[in-house]
């Protein structure tokens, strides 16, 4: 699969890249809460690293006792002028950090990411390329598989397209997931008590406020890596999106981006 489906044709990226004439800021929205010291800095420079260079990044620190994650965000945030941080004074959660790291967004768009996750170097492009094409675009979201503690990728998820049902039964879309920033914050960002379950809450209520006919697209955008499922503060997986030329919808059969 990765064979027929991964091929990165960097002249034709920087061609396209060049040519774009809606070219967003996308801020990038991660609270963190004592992630491993090396985990941390790959999700933060995977994001420096993106093909597409207009994006914002917004760190939320929720009281981390780990000392070496306040010195990580300092360093990053003294390095780049595109890194905003946040150093809450109270624990409050993934909900509440959250929204803390979402208070200092100025982006058109709003994407999620876990303080341990990973982006691909085109991963934000990939985002941008569909927002050119299509501009009346409400949502986008990928598809993913995992990276194991050995850096083997398995158990891949190809989503389907977009589908209200499923969706009300579970997360589906889940990361990487990219939303309007007026609407995330017309209906109030994340809620507080709904922590595990805070991008779901916020999707679902997400969904109401999009128009019965606005696109959603989902993006072949893949990977996450994965260790432990954990509460929160201990949390050790993260997830690591990457691009490729076609996405084959596991539901129908067909090869599209998904359309509503």
């Amino acid at each position: 699969w990765r064979l027929n489906n991964e091929s990165d044709n960097f002249l034709e990226i920087q061609s396209n890249l060049a040519q774009f004439k809606h070219q967003p800021t996308i801020s990038i929205v991660v609270p963190v809460y004592n992630p491993d010291k090396e985990l941390l800095i790959e999700c933060i420079e995977s994001v420096r690293k993106q093909s597409y260079t207009n994006w914002q990044l917004c760190l939320a620190d929720d009281c981390s006792p780990h000392e070496h994650v306040r010195e990580v965000l300092e360093y990053y945030q003294s390095l780049d002028s595109k890194i905003s941080v946040v150093f809450r004074e109270q624990n409050g959660h993934i909900s509440q950090a959250s929204n803390s790291a979402l208070e200092v967004a100025t982006g058109e768009w709003i994407a999620l990411l876990d303080h341990d996750d990973e982006l691909s170097q085109h991963a934000l492009y990939e985002v941008i390329k569909v927002l050119n094409e299509n501009p009346e675009t409400s949502f986008i979201y990928s598809d993913e598989d995992k990276i194991n503690e050995q850096g083997n990728r398995c158990d891949p998820h190809f989503k389907s397209s977009w589908n209200l049902d499923l969706l009300y039964s579970q997360n589906y879309v889940s990361h990487l997931g990219v939303y309007k920033t007026d609407i995330v914050n017309k209906i109030g960002g994340f809620r507080k008590g709904y922590e595990g379950s805070q991008d779901y809450d916020l999707l679902l209520r997400y969904s109401r406020e999009i128009e019965a006919f606005a696109r959603l697209y989902m993006v072949p955008l893949l990977q996450r890596r994965t260790a432990a499922w954990e509460p929160y503060f201990r949390r050790s997986y993260f997830w690591e999106c990457v691009w490729s030329n076609e996405f084959s919808d596991p539901v129908s059969g067909h090869d599209n981006l998904a359309q509503l």
